[in-house]
């Protein structure tokens, strides 16, 4: 739950945000372990999703989404994240 209150300060002050489970739920994690990546272990799928892919569909992703709706490309872009980036 507190992801989904960090996500939703910038919509409520204007801007346009987008989110990605990175290819796992949260929910399956190990919570004896703070680094438990076993739902990629044996799967390469998982592993590229997790280290690239999703952070990086996500942003063309989103960046598409809102020129289709404005009109105009993205002038600028904000990264947040947590263990894998941003601040």
């Amino acid at each position: 739950m507190p992801r989904l209150l960090t996500f939703s300060l910038p919509i409520l002050t204007g801007y346009i945000a987008a989110m990605t489970d990175m290819g796992h739920n949260n929910q399956l994690i190990n919570v004896n372990s703070l680094s438990d990546f076993s739902f990629a272990y044996n799967n390469c799928t998982a592993e590229l999703n997790f280290a690239t892919l999703s952070t990086h569909l996500t942003t063309v992703m989103g960046k598409a989404i809102a020129k289709a709706y404005y009109g105009v490309p993205v002038q600028y872009s904000y990264f947040v994240g947590g263990s894998t980036g941003g601040t």
